[in-house]
């Protein structure tokens, strides 16, 4: 059985075994036979509230089974989705987190380039990270087809082409092209694997707040839309409704800024990450022998903080170890507790995030329980 921490990599590796059970593993999360699966993903779904507002909805809460997952860790965009086209934990595919440190440079995987800051301004530097082939070229080469609807803005994204290189990519600009997309795409396929992504909630969550009316009004949008879907893909086929990550949402007066503790900042080279889910690299001096006693008087009250060693000795980052990825793993690992955030209020890397309401990346149950809804 192949069991994994992200839930993504686990519901994707059931899929492939019911699609071929003679050549995929079982899974722990248990799935109907079909020859064809329709799964969307709305980023940002947490299942906790999913339940608080099932009242409002009406399509979303037919499903014919209902299962809770976890995210896993870190609980980022980036990350599960890797882990959703490999059927592999952040340790074996490499992209462990929203930003690490490669190659002495910082890496943005959502924009599949390392930055460089220069001037107040940020340059994208040509990438060289490629990530291992996984559960969806294996599915690929075993005859099944695999399609991914995307958005626009990200369907020719270089995240797109490196992460969904085994899909064919489906643009859409809208739920009435996306629809009619999806009612066409099976074709002559004997059996087959769609990916429906929905990036909008998360945005809506962040900027105004998981739970707010705008997110509330957001969600009750998509349910239409995937409404719609199960209307016009075959009545055989299995539809799976899930989340990368939940969010939370914090107050202003509980985001820590680093920038101002001065003994920690000096040890530091580069803080990557979500501001709940901190990689930090010290200064080779620094991290020979790190004083974790000093580091946990100063955060130990918000945050729990492990050793990149302590992290991979747990598994945090996954089952499988991979040591050709550790170096890209913090020397340190800072993850909120309650609804702190840690922010650098010098870092170009971090204004983005703290004008934001809504968060994730860290291990509340608020951002790690994510709901598998299933018509099938």
């Amino acid at each position: 059985m192949r069991t994994k921490n992200i839930g993504l990599a686990n519901v994707i590796n059931s899929v492939a075994f019911q699609l071929n059970k003679s050549k995929f593993e079982s899974t722990p999360i248990e799935l109907p036979e079909a020859k064809h699966y329709f799964l969307c993903l709305i980023d940002g779904l947490s299942d906790n509230l999913f339940f608080e507002n099932k009242s409002d909805l009406s399509f979303l809460k037919t499903f014919n089974d209902h299962k809770t997952i976890a995210s896993g860790f870190p609980s980022t965009t980036a990350t599960c989705l890797t882990s959703l086209a490999t059927g592999l934990d952040p340790i074996e595919h490499g992209i462990v987190g929203s930003a690490f440190y490669n190659n002495h440079k910082y890496f943005s995987p959502l924009r599949w380039s390392y930055l460089c800051a220069q001037d107040s301004s940020i340059q994208l530097l040509e990438s060289d990270i490629r990530i291992p082939k996984g559960i969806w070229s294996d599915m690929h080469n075993d005859g099944i087809k695999i399609n991914a609807f995307l958005p626009f803005e990200i369907a020719d994204s270089e995240f797109t082409k490196q992460v969904f290189s085994d899909a064919e990519i489906y643009s859409y600009e809208n739920d009435t092209l996306l629809v009619n997309q999806l009612s066409q795409s099976r074709g002559t396929a004997e059996r087959s694997f769609s990916y429906i992504y929905f990036g909008n909630l998360d945005y809506v969550g962040h900027l105004y707040g998981a739970g707010s009316k705008e997110w509330k009004d957001e969600l009750i949008l998509l349910e239409s839309i995937v409404e719609k879907i199960r209307k016009v893909i075959p009545n055989d086929a299995v539809l799976i409704v899930t989340a990368d990550h939940g969010m939370i949402n914090i107050d202003r007066n509980n985001m820590i800024d680093f920038n101002k503790i001065t003994e920690l900042k000096k040890e530091t080279h580069l803080l990557c990450g979500d501001i709940r889910a901190r990689h930090i690299y010290l200064k080779p001096e620094y991290a020979k022998d790190i004083n974790l006693i000093k580091w946990h008087s100063y955060l130990g009250e918000n945050f729990n903080i492990y050793s990149k060693q302590n992290a991979i000795d747990n598994q945090m980052f996954g089952t499988q170890k991979n040591s050709s990825f550790n170096h890209r793993l913090g020397d340190l690992i800072v993850v909120s507790k309650n609804q702190y955030g840690l922010v650098d209020s010098n870092s170009l890397y971090d204004q983005y995030q703290t004008s934001w309401i809504g968060h994730h990346g860290a291990i509340s149950d608020d951002e790690q329980r994510i709901p598998l809804l299933i018509w099938g």
